[in-house]
């Protein structure tokens, strides 16, 4: 349902009509909560003591007012979307990944090269994320080119200037990265897959203006450090044992504009050992 309500405002005006569409909506939320309100409420009841996320936000406290920061229903919404977006905009953005690196087999040797040079035949774990360096850059430069999340939106908190015109406070904005990271002012030749204009300083702009694929300020993506590290244990990983390849060879898959940026259709690649 969210996926043909991109649009807030319109989202606002469907939602009190009552449509089967509404309905199961609403009968889904309600499941959610018969298992997320009792876990909140265990918490409630052992004051947050526990190490998990659920006890970190219960110990949060306004700095005013030394109440806690969030309510129950707030919490709840935390904790709904820690479940429902994270791992589908991971998945997507490995999946493009991928099919890039089979594409590009020299990428893909300078990949198992630091690999190699890295781990030398180990299993990758946490500590290694700040030493893979190409992974990372490569995974940087997919999500350029594919942006798990395609468009934020931002509504104005006052009159906003834009060229000659003035967007009025509490208007919509879209925002959306993957235009932005095809724009050849700030990205050379937009098109081409270079992970290597990551690995130079100068070469690239990676302030949030221009690469923001996980949104930016107050409401930037609270699980970007998390996914920076998944993405890059998962890469090296398999990276380290196998290949990717297309499991047609004159499949070009078309993105899917939807909550995510998916292939439609899906991604049909075959596995092959590196040896």
């Amino acid at each position: 349902m969210v996926n043909k309500n991109t649009f807030p405002s319109l989202g606002e005006l469907l939602f009190p009509f009552p449509s089967r569409r509404v309905r199961r909506l609403a009968c889904s939320s309600a499941h959610l909560d018969r298992i997320l309100l009792p876990i909140i409420a265990e918490h409630h009841a052992t004051n947050g003591n526990g190490s998990d996320v659920l006890s970190a936000m219960l110990q949060m406290r306004d700095e005013r007012t030394s109440r806690p920061s969030m309510t129950t229903t707030e919490l709840r919404d935390q904790i709904v979307t820690f479940i429902s977006a994270g791992h589908e905009t991971v998945g997507n953005g490995l999946t493009w990944t991928w099919h890039l690196l089979a594409k590009h087999p020299e990428i893909e040797a300078e990949l198992h090269a630091e690999l190699d040079n890295v781990l030398g035949g180990r299993v990758p774990n946490a500590g290694d994320v700040p030493r893979l360096k190409f992974v990372e850059a490569i995974l940087k430069e997919s999500m350029r080119l594919y942006p798990p999340v395609w468009v934020v939106a931002r509504r104005t908190a006052a009159d906003f200037p834009l060229g000659d015109y003035i967007i009025r406070a509490g208007s919509y904005l879209q925002l959306s990265p993957y235009v932005t990271h095809r724009d050849a002012r700030y990205f050379p030749d937009p098109e081409r897959f270079n992970p290597h204009r990551w690995t130079a300083a100068d070469t690239v702009r990676s302030d949030r203006t221009v690469y923001f694929p996980f949104a930016a300020g107050v409401h930037k993506c609270i699980g970007e450090g998390l996914a920076w590290a998944e993405g890059i244990l998962v890469v090296a990983t398999l990276a380290r044992t196998w290949r990717f390849r297309a499991a047609h060879a004159n499949h070009r898959p078309c993105p899917e504009a939807g909550i995510t940026l998916r292939p439609r259709g899906g991604m049909p690649m075959t596995i092959h050992p590196r040896s």
